[in-house]
């Protein structure tokens, strides 16, 4: 006889804003990373101490660790499934997949996950959200937050009944990054053009 799969009580999706905060990081970091490195033969061909060389490696350094930083962001986005019987999360980019059966899973908690940078004291509001701390039996933990996944909300209420536990229904979730990211396209294009006509 088959194996039939279980009924799939959701299914969700990545939410689009972490892509292209992901992609912005890359490009952003990357154009800075790649602008200093094509400084590199001017300052060479100067009478340059080993000081120098630190901290210019140091400084390129940096912003390859954040472009690169920005693409593991990308690359770790994943998708959840949640069936009567099992919790899956699935990184499709890294071609992973990790199955939790549900009576392993010992309690679930929620708090406040907010992306609140400051930049010259003031403070750019990217998202207002909740983050689940998924506890296991074994003591592990799977950490989710509505940064990362669109459904988030519905996900977290059939996950707590699933669980058996109560349903949180006090969620308020914003993305509101995108005039920041607009902020750091225009940033893109003028870092491009700049290293390009440099």
């Amino acid at each position: 006889m088959p194996n039939i799969s279980p009924p799939i009580l959701i299914k969700t999706t990545p939410n689009p804003m972490s892509y292209f905060f992901g992609a912005a990081g890359v490009l952003f970091f990357g154009c800075i990373a790649l602008y200093i490195f094509s400084s590199l033969q001017p300052v060479s061909n100067q009478s340059t101490t080993n000081t120098d060389h630190i901290v210019f490696y140091s400084i390129l350094g940096i912003f390859i660790f954040f472009s690169v930083w920005s693409l593991i962001i990308i690359l770790k986005l994943k998708i959840v499934i949640l069936t009567h019987q099992e919790l899956i999360i699935q990184h499709p980019l890294l071609f992973l997949k990790k199955i939790i059966p549900l009576h392993k899973i010992s309690n679930i908690e929620e708090k406040e996950f907010n992306i609140n940078p400051k930049i010259k004291r003031k403070t750019y509001e990217i998202h207002k959200g909740n983050q689940c701390i998924i506890n296991l039996n074994n003591k592990q933990q799977i950490i989710l937050n509505s940064f990362e996944i669109l459904e988030y909300e519905d996900l977290m209420k059939k996950l707590f009944i699933a669980n058996n536990q109560s349903v949180n229904n006090n969620y308020e979730i914003k993305n509101e990054g995108y005039v920041v990211l607009i902020m750091i396209s225009l940033l893109i294009v003028v870092l491009v053009i700049f290293t390009i006509f440099r």
